[in-house]
């Protein structure tokens, strides 16, 4: 498709990116803090529709995967987010109740309107102030150390 025709020099070229992928581990300011706010209190789980290989290396580098008791892939729900599939078998596998449940995330695409048509409360974290156009997420924070104040 790209014109390699060399499988050892396509694997090559994925193993590199894999490794690559995974050393992108920087955290924005606030999220150690956060987290060891919300540990004690809360059960956490991560939501994501990356790759196995990439996501638990990254998590496993970047130091965060003790706060989290479950790791939920898109690849093992058979659907992405916003899919309201995902969202449904995250709450299966973690055994948590949907009035119980709070989705945080970056991505209002992916996380928060998969959250709202899967009628999960949301804390859309949108430091760029960028539009919703219209749609009302749960809570909207523009630093991390906000969520505190919520919960």
């Amino acid at each position: 498709k790209f014109g390699i025709n060399d499988p050892g020099y396509a694997k090559s070229l994925s193993d590199d990116f894999l490794e690559r992928t995974t050393r992108k581990t920087k955290l924005i300011d606030g999220t150690l803090d956060l987290l060891d706010y919300l540990r004690p209190k809360y059960r956490m789980h991560i939501l994501s529709n990356g790759f196995r290989e990439v996501q638990f290396k990254k998590i496993e580098n970047s130091g965060l995967q003790p706060y989290f008791d479950k790791i939920i892939l898109s690849e093992d729900a058979g659907v992405n987010k916003p899919h309201p599939g995902i969202f449904t078998y995250a709450l299966k596998n973690t055994n948590s109740r949907r009035n119980e449940t709070l989705m945080i995330g970056d991505s209002w695409d992916a996380d928060i309107a998969g959250a709202q048509k899967s009628r999960i409360a949301q804390i859309w974290f949108n430091p760029a102030n960028l539009s919703s156009d219209g749609f009302e997420p749960t809570y909207t924070v523009e630093m991390l150390e906000e969520i505190k104040e919520l919960l």
